[in-house]
């Protein structure tokens, strides 16, 4: 799982965010990156999904692995790297419990 990105054992992700709201770049250039071919490629099933906001709400980033454990990050304000590096961390410790 070295190297770039991959969604191997993510089951979904699913990102809210009202694009006019301020600090809501992290949360949309992770989509951006989750939805890029490179990716995608990694687990066709993945099912990805960007939810628009009309209110004025930060954003939210919601993934399932395969194992069914969830992560929930709040994407106001966050930097796209630190974003990727929790969704990875998470994906190490469910390819550990999947691979036994």
């Amino acid at each position: 799982m070295a190297g770039k990105f991959s969604l191997e054992f993510v089951q979904s992700v699913k990102v809210a965010l009202n694009p006019w709201y301020r600090g809501c770049s992290g949360a949309r250039e992770f989509f951006a990156r989750m939805h890029s071919a490179a990716v995608t490629n990694s687990n066709p099933s993945t099912k990805l999904e960007m939810k628009i906001l009309t209110e004025q709400a930060p954003a939210t980033i919601d993934v399932v692995f395969e194992d069914g454990s969830k992560l929930s990050l709040k994407g106001q304000n966050a930097n796209v790297r630190d974003l990727i590096a929790v969704v990875r961390r998470k994906q190490q410790a469910v390819s550990m419990k999947v691979k036994k």
